[in-house]
């Protein structure tokens, strides 16, 4: 009788290391007993390494590959290594068609330098200076409705708050609506537009010659 009974003994131990087995491999944890998730990594003085490659495009997945063929898994992370075309070293995850940096969003603005110095104490008479290497971009906007542009309330005399571009060009403080919008509803200047210190100024629209403001009276 024991010898009959031993090999079905003998199949459900098998049976059951299996079922063990499958469930033991739901979950991995290094370094707990507990994981949380389908991966636990615990560690207090130690990281962990993506993988390192050497990107070449953003809009080229190679030399990444999926190993189960077909197109990158949206999410596929890796840590670039060299700087070449667009891409710099630093983290990248694969977006669709093109490699995002974690950084930012698909480097809207590149900036060359950004200077922000620090006041100590209540002295607020720092600069800040923001510079781009794409002249096309906005470097500054304000884009609430009912957001105000400050200057200088009650301040020392001969502080003033300067506007202006350094090309050759007109510098515009255009309407509400866009630069398509008819010239006398814009404030366009191609030269010196000077209004003096006073309560109050009167300027005067010329579209017939000078296509320009003018002031005609100031107080």
């Amino acid at each position: 009788m024991f010898t009959i009974h031993k090999p079905i003994e003998m199949k459900y131990l098998t049976l059951s290391i299996l079922l063990i087995s499958s469930v033991s491999f739901s979950q991995v944890g290094i370094n707990t007993i507990n994981p949380n998730a389908i991966l636990d990594v615990s560690s207090t003085t130690q990281g962990i390494l993506i993988p390192r490659v050497a990107l070449v495009l953003t809009t080229q997945e190679l030399p990444i590959t999926n190993p189960a063929s077909g197109a990158l898994v949206n999410g596929t992370l890796v840590y670039n290594t060299v700087t070449v075309n667009d891409v710099q070293p630093g983290f990248y995850y694969w977006k669709g068609t093109r490699w995002v940096p974690l950084i930012s969003n698909l480097h809207e603005y590149d900036f060359a330098s950004i200077s922000l110095p620090s006041p100590s104490g209540t002295n607020e008479d720092v600069d800040f200076l923001l510079a781009t290497s794409n002249f096309n971009s906005n470097i500054f906007r304000i884009v609430h409705s009912g957001a105000e542009l400050g200057g200088i309330t009650n301040g020392a005399h001969g502080r003033v708050i300067y506007i202006y571009n350094e090309s050759a060009t007109d510098l515009k403080i255009l309407s509400h609506t866009n630069s398509t919008s008819v010239a006398a509803n814009r404030f366009s200047t191609d030269g010196d537009l000077v209004i003096k210190p006073g309560n109050t100024a009167m300027a005067i629209y010329d579209g017939l010659y000078k296509n320009r403001w003018s002031v005609i009276k100031s107080d």
